[in-house]
């Protein structure tokens, strides 16, 4: 199962490689990401990867690395299910 880049939205795409984003702060780099955002951002989400593309959807982040980790994830998921 490919997961594909999110269609285009209204938000600008900042795609980033994972180094630069393990070098964050957090929490405060992701609360400035999600201020204004819809609170349950995560609420509905199945899968990891539908909660990376709404991540992507509502703050523009896209961490193209985590892709795989994410389909391996989910498939290992959908095994249990």
């Amino acid at each position: 199962m490919a997961l594909d880049k999110p269609e285009e939205s209204t938000t600008t795409l900042h795609t980033m490689p994972l180094e630069d984003f393990k070098a964050f702060p957090m929490p405060e780099a992701w609360e400035s990401l999600v201020i204004g955002k819809k609170a349950d951002l995560f609420k509905d989400c199945r899968s990891f990867s539908e909660c990376h593309i709404r991540v992507r959807q509502e703050t523009g982040l896209w961490i193209e690395e985590l892709v795989p980790v994410f389909e391996k994830l989910d498939a290992s998921l959908a095994k249990i299910r």
